[in-house]
């Protein structure tokens, strides 16, 4: 089922239009995910599934002080986790942006600095380049680590405490003009900027996917694009889960 019109959604969070609603359209048990780890085991996500771990996410988020609007951005290798918070942020109103894997440590401070961005959800595998340069963040920056149970000041490990958070989670009212989600452009001709979405562009996201892609229900979609990238967002993420077909997510870098 194809809604032409943004009116015509039951409601304008575009986390809730692609976890919830699928539910509620008769797609909980539908394969959502295939996701391929970088040993290239296969687990499957259903809607239901992709609901659950985002509603967790948002728990976890709100728990530690995020509010609707503050922004929050994702720097994680291509995992479930990356789409449960992605996912969640927007589910709790919060404006998300998620970080290309190979951001340098200058282009991060600034990234977060000029967007008064408040968190980062992250793992040790990139800790590495964050410990260096986390005094530049600001004292009250925080660093969420999703494969750690400890830290110290403003880093906190929060594996435990998302597997124990509960899959219930009311999503916010967004009105027209709420923020989504923001990209940064390549800086090809001068200094990246930010570019912001709101949730009510869902529609252009859903018509310029379904006249491209032109997927049926029974598709099975791969997009390669990083989802650091407006491409790997829009037609990575929301799209084709909102059209309520299944995507193939590949942990690994992509290798022809």
């Amino acid at each position: 089922m194809i809604m032409n019109n943004v009116n015509e959604y039951p409601h304008q969070n575009i986390a809730y239009l692609c976890t919830d609603w699928q539910i509620e359209r008769g797609l909980g048990e539908s394969v959502a995910l295939k996701w391929i780890s970088a040993t290239q085991e296969l687990r499957e996500f259903t809607f239901q599934d992709l609901a659950n771990l985002s509603n967790r996410a948002a728990n976890v988020l709100v728990e530690h002080g995020l509010v609707q609007g503050d922004r929050m951005m994702i720097l994680l290798p291509k995992k479930p986790e990356l789409f449960a918070y992605f996912l969640g942020a927007l589910k709790a109103g919060i404006n998300c942006s998620i970080l290309f894997s190979s951001i340098g440590e200058d282009t991060l401070i600034d990234r977060v600095i000029e967007t008064n961005t408040k968190l980062l959800v992250t793992n040790s595998s990139f800790y590495f380049r964050i410990r260096r340069i986390l005094p530049s963040m600001g004292q009250d920056f925080k660093i969420l680590m999703i494969d750690e149970n400890t830290g110290t000041g403003n880093v906190t490990g929060v594996l435990d405490e998302f597997s124990q958070a509960s899959e219930k989670f009311k999503t916010v009212s967004t009105e027209d003009d709420q923020p989504s989600h923001f990209h940064f452009t390549s800086g090809s001709t001068g200094k990246p900027k930010g570019v912001q979405h709101r949730h009510t562009a869902v529609e252009n996201h859903l018509a310029s996917f379904n006249e491209i892609m032109q997927p049926d229900d029974e598709t099975i979609y791969w997009c390669t694009a990083d989802p650091g990238w407006v491409t790997g967002v829009t037609y990575g993420i929301i799209a084709p889960w909102i059209r309520g077909i299944t995507q193939i997510h590949v942990e690994g870098n992509y290798n022809p």
